[in-house]
């Protein structure tokens, strides 16, 4: 009788954690219990998304092998993009690797450059050896023909690599709010 009841509970305990294993992936939800709201879209930020009617397109150019403080910027972006296609699901997002193959093509290099995306050195040590990458961070706003460059990494005088993604964190929001607002407009 105990093996049997032991069985019965161990067999409604994994179907508890499968339910709420499948109530996760179905179901998005993202709680900002921060004091100042600080991973919550401002009201001024969704009005700029939910102004926008036909597609949005937005391809970041920050994917690969990337170093942490630009890892790190990758998923402040992605989390707040996928923001943003919550509240218009208009919009749609990519993220790209522009120099993935950057040997075989430096054409797209220099597009991009000749677009005015700059990109942004970065020094890797690994085994002792200290190389020099190169990323852009960047991201392309396409609506209705008409595309705004955001960038990601706001250039901070004085400041170390880290200092500068930080104070870009906290400007991703104003950025892409920024360029919504400017592709939203109809009539100049």
């Amino acid at each position: 009788m105990k093996k049997q009841s032991f069985l019965l509970m161990g067999l409604a305990g994994l179907i508890v954690v499968l339910a709420v294993n499948w109530i996760a992936q179905t179901a998005y939800a993202r709680w900002d219990l921060t004091e100042d709201q600080r991973f919550t879209l401002s009201p001024p930020s969704k009005e700029a998304a939910q102004s926008l009617q036909s597609a949005v397109i937005v391809e970041v150019l920050l994917d690969g092998e990337l170093p942490a403080e630009f890892a790190r910027l990758q998923q402040e972006t992605r989390l707040l993009l996928e923001q943003y296609s919550q509240i218009n699901p208009v919009i749609k997002y990519t993220f790209q690797d522009p120099v993935a193959g950057a040997e075989s093509n430096p054409e797209m290099v220099q597009q991009l450059q000749a677009m005015g995306l700059k990109p942004a050195s970065v020094t890797v040590e690994e085994n002792n050896k200290v190389s020099q990458e190169v990323v852009f961070p960047w991201a392309l706003v396409t609506y209705e023909n008409r595309t705004e460059k955001v960038s990601l990494l706001r250039n901070q005088l004085g400041a170390d690599m880290e200092a500068r993604v930080n104070n870009s964190i906290q400007n991703l929001e104003y950025a892409f709010s920024n360029a919504f607002a400017k592709l939203g407009i109809a009539d100049k």
